[in-house]
């Protein structure tokens, strides 16, 4: 239920500000603008680097980017054990919390097209 949960906050992140194959440039000048497709791909290898070694990264490497990854999660892996499957939700919720608080219109902080940035 957690990873379903989380993949619908993922992809009302990514559809409302990342959406119709735009770029993310959040991160201000002098920063590359990302695609989502390529911004899951880097959230996943992150991932897989992170547990490297253990069960979850065969699982991570297999699944693919961030959507499969929260699909998979949801369907239940066998190979996971209990408290693994509990720490990769927590990385991929502290993830996802981020991005909701620093992309507009995706229910966190930010900023919305017509304020411009916040300052504080």
């Amino acid at each position: 239920m957690r990873a379903l949960a989380l993949l619908g906050r993922w992809n009302r992140v990514a559809g409302l500000h990342l959406g119709a194959g735009l770029s993310c440039v959040c991160g201000g000048a002098g920063y590359a603008a990302i695609r989502p497709a390529d911004l899951e791909e880097q959230v996943a290898g992150w991932l897989t680097g992170r547990y490297g070694g253990t069960p979850a990264s065969v699982f991570l490497s297999a699944a693919g980017g961030l959507r499969a990854i929260l699909r998979g999660l949801a369907a239940g892996p066998a190979t996971l054990e209990p408290a693994v499957r509990a720490a990769l939700l927590a990385d991929l919720e502290r993830i996802i919390e981020s991005f909701e608080e620093t992309h507009p219109g995706a229910g966190g902080g930010g900023q919305t097209p017509a304020e411009g940035p916040r300052l504080p």
